[in-house]
C-alpha cells in the first residue's frame, strides 16, 4: 500500500528531472557589459519547454558620470529577448534587444568655445554567449560577445 502511494510521487519528481529547470528570476550584477563599466541586472525566464529551450527577458540600469560642471550622470538601460538552450548547467544564450543611452556630450560652438549637451539614442544589441547555471540557483556565471550600436563596438569599451 506504501508502494502504490509512493509511486505517483517518485514517478511526478523523475519527470521534473528530464526538464532542465533554471532559476525563472535573477538579478545580478555585470561587469563590461552593454550598460558601460558596471550594470545592475534582472533576468526573468518566461517560458521553459521539455527540449531544454527557454525564453527569457532581461532588464538593466547603469549610470556614469564623468564631473563635468553643469552635466548630469549618463544612463544607459538595456533591454534584451533571448533564448536559452542546454541541460542541467550548461546553456548557450542568444538574443537581441536595444539600448536606451542618454548622455552627455561636448557641443562645440567656436574655436575654443565649448559647451556640453545632452543626447538620446536607442541601439541595436544582438548578442550570443555561454552560462553556466547550476539547476534552481540564481547563481551563474555568463560570456559573452555582444555588439552594441551602428559602429559595432566592443562590449569592453567605457565608453559605448
Amino acid at each position: 500500500m506504501f508502494l502504490i502511494l509512493l509511486l505517483p510521487v517518485a514517478t511526478q519528481l523523475l519527470a521534473q528531472d528530464t526538464i532542465s529547470s533554471i532559476s525563472k528570476n535573477t538579478l545580478f550584477i555585470e561587469f563590461g557589459g552593454s550598460a558601460g563599466l558596471i550594470s545592475v541586472n534582472y533576468d526573468r525566464v518566461l517560458l521553459q519547454n521539455a527540449k531544454n529551450i527557454h525564453i527569457a527577458t532581461r532588464i538593466g540600469l547603469s549610470t556614469y558620470y564623468e564631473g563635468q560642471k553643469g552635466t548630469s550622470p549618463d544612463l544607459y538601460v538595456p533591454i534584451t529577448v533571448f533564448g536559452l538552450y542546454g541541460k542541467r548547467l550548461h546553456y548557450i544564450e542568444l538574443g537581441a534587444g536595444i539600448l536606451f543611452l542618454n548622455y552627455s556630450y561636448v557641443k562645440r560652438i567656436g574655436p575654443g568655445d565649448n559647451t556640453y549637451s545632452r543626447k538620446t539614442e536607442l541601439l541595436l544589441n544582438p548578442t550570443i554567449g555561454y552560462r553556466f547555471q547550476p539547476q534552481n540557483t540564481g547563481i551563474f556565471i555568463r560570456s559573452e560577445e555582444r555588439r552594441v550600436g551602428k559602429e559595432c563596438r566592443s562590449r569592453w569599451s567605457p565608453y559605448h
